[in-house]
Protein backbone atom coordinates (compact mmCIF):
# COMPACT_ATOMS: atom_id res chain seq x y z
CA UNK A 1 0.00 0.00 0.00
CA UNK A 2 1.46 3.41 -0.79
CA UNK A 3 2.43 5.59 1.67
CA UNK A 4 1.29 9.15 2.01
CA UNK A 5 3.50 11.44 3.00
CA UNK A 6 4.05 15.44 3.23
CA UNK A 7 5.39 15.27 -0.45
CA UNK A 8 2.90 13.06 -1.96
CA UNK A 9 0.22 15.48 -0.09
CA UNK A 10 2.04 18.42 -1.85
CA UNK A 11 2.28 17.09 -4.88
CA UNK A 12 -1.49 15.92 -4.93
CA UNK A 13 -2.54 19.45 -3.78
CA UNK A 14 -0.17 20.80 -6.81
CA UNK A 15 -1.89 18.39 -8.95
CA UNK A 16 -5.57 19.70 -7.69
CA UNK A 17 -4.89 23.46 -8.26
CA UNK A 18 -3.48 23.26 -11.49
CA UNK A 19 -6.47 20.75 -12.68
CA UNK A 20 -8.68 23.88 -11.12
CA UNK A 21 -7.08 26.49 -13.01
CA UNK A 22 -6.72 24.53 -16.07
CA UNK A 23 -10.67 23.83 -15.78
CA UNK A 24 -10.89 27.53 -15.44
CA UNK A 25 -9.01 28.88 -18.28
CA UNK A 26 -11.75 27.27 -20.71
CA UNK A 27 -14.94 27.88 -21.08
CA UNK A 28 -18.02 26.55 -23.24
CA UNK A 29 -17.63 29.51 -26.35
CA UNK A 30 -13.65 27.97 -25.72
CA UNK A 31 -14.71 24.69 -26.94
CA UNK A 32 -17.49 25.00 -29.22
CA UNK A 33 -15.41 27.56 -31.54
CA UNK A 34 -12.34 25.98 -34.21
CA UNK A 35 -8.71 26.30 -32.46
CA UNK A 36 -7.26 29.66 -32.49
CA UNK A 37 -3.96 31.30 -30.57
CA UNK A 38 -5.41 33.58 -27.90
CA UNK A 39 -4.26 35.04 -24.74
CA UNK A 40 -4.83 31.91 -23.31
CA UNK A 41 -2.93 29.84 -25.03
CA UNK A 42 0.48 30.08 -23.18
CA UNK A 43 -0.79 29.39 -19.85
CA UNK A 44 -2.84 26.21 -20.93
CA UNK A 45 0.95 24.44 -21.94
CA UNK A 46 2.52 25.58 -18.94
CA UNK A 47 -0.74 24.43 -16.66
CA UNK A 48 -0.68 20.76 -18.83
CA UNK A 49 3.00 20.67 -17.94
CA UNK A 50 2.33 21.57 -14.34
CA UNK A 51 -0.27 18.63 -14.37
CA UNK A 52 2.66 16.07 -16.03
CA UNK A 53 5.04 17.38 -13.26
CA UNK A 54 2.37 17.35 -10.46
CA UNK A 55 1.59 13.50 -11.62
CA UNK A 56 5.08 12.37 -11.98
CA UNK A 57 5.57 13.94 -7.93
CA UNK A 58 2.70 12.34 -6.57
CA UNK A 59 4.13 9.00 -7.85
CA UNK A 60 7.25 9.23 -6.86
CA UNK A 61 6.97 10.17 -3.54
CA UNK A 62 3.68 7.34 -3.19
CA UNK A 63 5.29 4.90 -4.83
CA UNK A 64 9.24 4.96 -4.55
CA UNK A 65 10.19 3.72 -1.15
CA UNK A 66 13.74 3.68 0.17
CA UNK A 67 14.02 7.97 -0.63
CA UNK A 68 14.69 9.88 2.01
CA UNK A 69 14.31 13.70 2.02
CA UNK A 70 17.50 15.62 1.90
CA UNK A 71 15.87 18.44 3.10
CA UNK A 72 14.11 21.90 1.35
CA UNK A 73 16.48 24.03 -0.75
CA UNK A 74 14.90 27.40 0.46
CA UNK A 75 17.67 29.63 -0.85
CA UNK A 76 17.26 28.30 -4.41
CA UNK A 77 13.33 28.14 -4.23
CA UNK A 78 13.41 32.36 -3.19
CA UNK A 79 15.89 32.93 -5.53
CA UNK A 80 13.63 31.77 -8.09
CA UNK A 81 10.28 33.35 -7.14
CA UNK A 82 12.29 36.54 -6.59
CA UNK A 83 13.82 36.23 -10.06
CA UNK A 84 10.60 35.16 -11.66
CA UNK A 85 9.05 38.17 -9.64
CA UNK A 86 11.84 40.73 -11.46
CA UNK A 87 11.42 39.11 -14.80
CA UNK A 88 7.53 39.85 -14.82
CA UNK A 89 7.92 43.61 -13.45
CA UNK A 90 11.30 44.23 -16.47
CA UNK A 91 9.50 42.73 -18.90
CA UNK A 92 7.04 45.45 -19.94
CA UNK A 93 10.10 47.97 -19.65
CA UNK A 94 12.81 46.35 -21.52
CA UNK A 95 11.16 43.75 -23.84
CA UNK A 96 11.44 39.78 -24.42
CA UNK A 97 14.45 39.30 -25.49
CA UNK A 98 16.85 41.23 -22.98
CA UNK A 99 14.59 39.96 -20.12
CA UNK A 100 14.57 36.37 -21.29
CA UNK A 101 18.27 36.39 -21.85
CA UNK A 102 18.93 37.87 -18.41
CA UNK A 103 16.06 35.09 -17.16
CA UNK A 104 17.79 32.57 -18.77
CA UNK A 105 21.44 33.25 -17.52
CA UNK A 106 20.46 33.71 -14.11
CA UNK A 107 17.85 31.29 -12.93
CA UNK A 108 20.12 28.37 -13.28
CA UNK A 109 22.82 30.14 -12.15
CA UNK A 110 20.85 30.91 -8.57
CA UNK A 111 19.95 27.15 -8.62
CA UNK A 112 23.21 26.20 -8.29
CA UNK A 113 24.33 25.44 -12.47
CA UNK A 114 27.67 26.95 -13.56
CA UNK A 115 28.48 25.96 -16.73
CA UNK A 116 28.99 29.48 -18.51
CA UNK A 117 29.72 27.27 -21.88
CA UNK A 118 26.53 25.44 -21.62
CA UNK A 119 24.28 28.53 -19.96
CA UNK A 120 25.32 31.16 -22.50
CA UNK A 121 24.60 29.27 -25.76
CA UNK A 122 21.32 27.87 -24.48
CA UNK A 123 20.03 31.17 -22.82
CA UNK A 124 21.10 32.67 -26.43
CA UNK A 125 19.13 30.03 -28.27
CA UNK A 126 15.72 29.76 -26.35
CA UNK A 127 15.76 33.37 -26.14
CA UNK A 128 16.09 33.55 -29.83
CA UNK A 129 13.86 30.66 -30.50
CA UNK A 130 10.91 31.55 -28.52
CA UNK A 131 10.83 35.26 -29.76
CA UNK A 132 10.75 33.80 -33.42
CA UNK A 133 8.31 31.06 -32.72
CA UNK A 134 5.91 33.47 -30.83
CA UNK A 135 6.08 36.67 -33.41
CA UNK A 136 6.78 34.76 -36.47
CA UNK A 137 5.19 31.39 -36.47
CA UNK A 138 2.11 31.99 -34.18
CA UNK A 139 1.55 35.52 -34.55
CA UNK A 140 1.29 36.21 -31.03
CA UNK A 141 3.31 39.49 -30.52
CA UNK A 142 6.10 39.48 -27.56
CA UNK A 143 6.73 42.60 -25.26
CA UNK A 144 9.75 44.48 -27.58
CA UNK A 145 12.54 46.39 -26.46
CA UNK A 146 11.57 49.57 -26.52
CA UNK A 147 14.53 51.58 -27.28
CA UNK A 148 15.23 49.98 -30.74
CA UNK A 149 14.07 51.21 -33.96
Amino acid sequence: MPKVTGRALFSGVMFSLGAFLLAHSYSVADLATAASFGPQFFPRIILWVWLLLAACMTVEAMFLKGKQDKGQHWAGLLSAVALTGLACLLLPLAGFLPVSLIFMLAYPWALGYRRVTILVPLAVLFSLATWYVFNEILLIPLPEVPWLP
